[in-house]
């Protein structure tokens, strides 16, 4: 699975944490906001696991539950999870800004075949 994270600031200037991924063996992305930096379960926010009846293949679901909870994403983080789809990527780590270049942190090229 791949995963892809950015720091970000909500509507009202805290931070937040989005960690966004493909799953290969699912065929479907996942979606996790955290209320800051800690990827703490206990500051978990929003998560695409309490919403299975989602189609969770498409980005287009991604979109729509970042646009409903008011969130912004690099552009960057977006492009990467539609290729990640598109060449099966897996074992994966990109830390995403809104101010410079993604940031691959770990990629296992061997695993993406």
């Amino acid at each position: 699975m791949s995963q892809h994270y950015c720091l970000i600031q909500n509507a009202q200037h805290k931070p937040l944490s989005v960690v966004s991924g493909y799953d290969r063996q699912l065929n479907q992305y996942v979606l996790t906001v955290y209320q800051d930096a800690s990827h703490s379960p206990d500051t978990i926010s929003y998560t695409s696991l309490r919403e299975p009846h989602l189609e969770w293949e498409t980005i287009e679901v991604v979109n729509r539950a970042l646009s409903k909870l008011q969130i912004s994403v690099p552009d960057s983080l977006m492009a990467a999870l539609e290729n990640d789809q598109v060449t099966q990527a897996g074992n994966r780590v990109v830390e995403h800004s809104l101010t410079t270049a993604p940031n691959i942190l770990y990629e296992n090229p061997s695993t993406s075949e």
